[in-house]
């Protein structure tokens, strides 16, 4: 580390400077373009990489044509600055249809396989097209899709086939790949099978079915987070979706899960809704092949990491992919006593923008410290800590249940209350007196009570298993996390940090 003498030297320069004037001393949000030194290899380009499920329910429900027709219509928004992005589109029923255009040409080939055992990419250098070199044949590919599939008969989906392939195709660069379903894999890879369970509600069976059904999407995960390979979910069904077991693969690549129940394209709030959300999506900018490590006051720990990431080790986090519209939650543990005034928190980013530069986003917060119980409650946020229960309550519900999940959210809330009772209050309470919390807190009982009355903790007389299990997923996993702890910007947030030109920060 520099030591405080270091700050009044720029080493680029080798000239005197005020401290004052750098501006990693005077903003809490920096970011720096990073050396050669922190790339192991250059900035990988934005890979989207669509994988469409064209069987019998998803071309009838209407998902393949509102995809497709958001997806050419959005073509001009999608972040292609640099114009090196790239996109690619597999359609998946019994079989892998791939589909290749070559810049020269306006038309697209399709080419099936059907060997789902040992996947192969044929004519791979032409499966992943240039936005710009192809984007005739990629119109006229996204224009005609839903007619190719629009007399399919065929009910079977091989989605696991499908995202081996999907990796094998991208891993060597890096990108996102897209899923739209609108039906369970039912062969091969990755097979699922309905497991929705009434009898199962309030029992010790329960947390069962909110684990993966099949191994094969958590190790797959981890195997495309160390190839910088993102997955993001867009769920459709009107009968049974397995989210436990699909949402595994966002939720340790840095992707996304979209849950549409009931979906079909036939009532316009249900079309407009998708259309919507997915041309934001498709056009939102993303930071890629990011790590992110946090560090704190000697005494502070960061404890638990809540959102969607892989977590390599202790204290660094791996996002294949950085979307701007998610947090995460830090949990930080106090060791040893504080004795110095202020306490320190800061997180540095490593990532890659969508536009091919490397930059370290450095956030740091200073937070006061203070031996006085009133001082911690009166400087406390509500809708912090709603967010900090509502994520411990799902930690809790994957491992023990849903009654352990309502468990988690009143114990906490009985030892905040007991908190302040003991030490602000005793010296005026007694047995009468009436509830009592400082006044920025006020409304945390009914915020833990919104909590505990929503969908994902209700008791099993008042939802369905197969309800609560679809919506914890879908609700948690797009649920912005933040200011709990310590804030964490994602990378591309619409919040404008300060660009230092051309700034070195030592490791």
């Amino acid at each position: 580390m520099l030591a405080p003498q270091a700050f009044d030297y720029d080493s680029q320069t080798r000239q005197s400077l005020d401290r004052m004037q750098r501006s990693e001393l005077r903003y809490s949000v920096v970011e720096f373009v990073a050396p050669t030194e922190y790339m192991v290899r250059p900035p990988q380009p934005l890979v989207y990489l669509f994988l469409i499920d064209v069987s019998f329910p998803a071309v009838t429900c209407g998902l393949v044509a509102t995809a497709t027709r958001t997806i050419l219509e959005s073509l001009d928004r999608i972040p292609n600055k640099d114009g090196r992005t790239k996109v690619g589109f597999i359609a998946v029923d019994s079989s892998l249809h791939y589909f290749s255009v070559s810049p020269a040409a306006t038309e697209p080939q399709m080419l099936v396989v059907g060997d789902l055992e040992d996947t192969f990419l044929p004519q791979p250098q032409d499966l992943l097209l240039n936005l710009n070199a192809c984007r005739a044949g990629i119109e006229t590919l996204l224009t005609q899709f839903n007619d190719m599939f629009q007399s399919t008969q065929n009910g079977s989906n091989v989605m696991g086939a499908a995202l081996k392939a999907a990796h094998k195709l991208i891993s060597p660069i890096g990108g996102k790949v897209v899923c739209l379903m609108a039906s369970l894999p039912n062969i091969a890879t990755g097979k699922l099978t309905p497991r929705d369970s009434p009898q199962a509600a309030g029992t010790g069976k329960e947390s069962s079915l909110l684990q993966a059904q099949n191994s094969f999407y958590k190790s797959f995960a981890v195997e495309c987070s160390k190839h910088q390979v993102s997955v993001d979910m867009f769920l459709f069904s009107s009968n049974y979706q397995d989210v436990a077991t699909l949402s595994c693969l966002p939720r340790y690549t840095g992707g996304q899960t979209f849950y549409y129940p009931g979906w079909n394209a036939s009532r316009s709030e249900d079309a407009v809704k998708f259309a919507t959300e997915f041309s934001r999506y498709l056009s939102m900018e993303i930071a890629l092949e990011a790590v992110m490590r946090i560090r704190a006051t000697s005494g502070l720990r960061m404890a638990s990491f809540y959102g969607n990431f892989f977590n390599r080790s202790s204290d660094l986090c791996a996002f294949p992919a950085f979307p701007r519209d998610q947090g995460y939650v830090v949990e930080v543990a106090i060791d040893e006593t504080l004795t110095k005034p202020v306490a320190c928190v800061q997180a540095a980013i490593l990532h890659s923008t969508c536009y091919g530069e490397r930059r370290i986003r450095v956030l740091t917060m200073a937070i006061p410290t203070t031996t006085n119980a009133a001082d911690v409650f009166a400087s406390a946020d509500q809708i912090a800590i709603t967010t900090y229960l509502s994520s411990r309550a799902v930690e809790r519900a994957l491992s023990s249940g849903l009654e352990a999940a309502r468990d988690v959210i009143n114990a906490k809330l009985v030892e905040i209350f007991s908190a302040y009772k003991t030490n602000v209050l005793a010296s005026n309470t007694g047995g009468s007196t009436p509830l009592q919390i400082s006044a920025n807190l006020k409304l945390l009982p009914l915020l833990a009570l919104g909590l505990l009355k929503n969908v994902h903790v209700l008791p099993p007389s008042r939802l369905t298993v197969l309800g609560r299990i679809e919506e914890i997923y879908s609700n948690w996993i797009r649920y912005e996390i933040c200011r709990i702890g310590f804030i964490v910007n994602s990378p591309c947030s619409a919040f404008n940090p300060v660009y230092p030109s051309k700034v070195l920060c030592s490791p």
